[in-house]
């Protein structure tokens, strides 16, 4: 409450205040829980496909059984499974660090 009163008495607009002071504050709690959920959701639905052989994994032993080489397709679509969740991985990192530099800048 207190920091939205300053706010307004800088003269900021409703959606500055939220997107300047309270924002930054939110995503530093939110963000662990956030990325958490997100990598176990790949995490999951990758074990679901493989458990219900469903998409990727289909289409793998698809291609694999035409062409005799099913091990192929299966390195190759536990590889997109990989980047997948590698590159959520990075990107939730980025996240958290540029959130935390928000919090830096408004700490000054």
């Amino acid at each position: 409450r207190g920091q939205a009163e300053a706010a307004s008495a800088y003269g900021l607009s409703s959606r500055q205040t939220f997107q300047k002071v309270l924002l930054p504050q939110l995503i530093r709690f939110a963000l662990p829980g956030i990325s958490n959920n997100w990598q176990v959701l790949v995490k999951a639905t990758a074990l679901v496909s493989i458990i219900g052989l469903s998409d990727l994994v289909m289409a793998a032993q698809e291609a694999g059984r035409s062409t005799h080489n099913t091990l192929m397709f299966m390195v190759l679509a536990g590889g997109v499974y990989f980047c997948l969740s590698g590159f959520s991985s990075l990107l939730l990192y980025w996240i958290k660090n540029r959130s935390a530099g928000w919090v830096r800048e408004a700490e000054l």
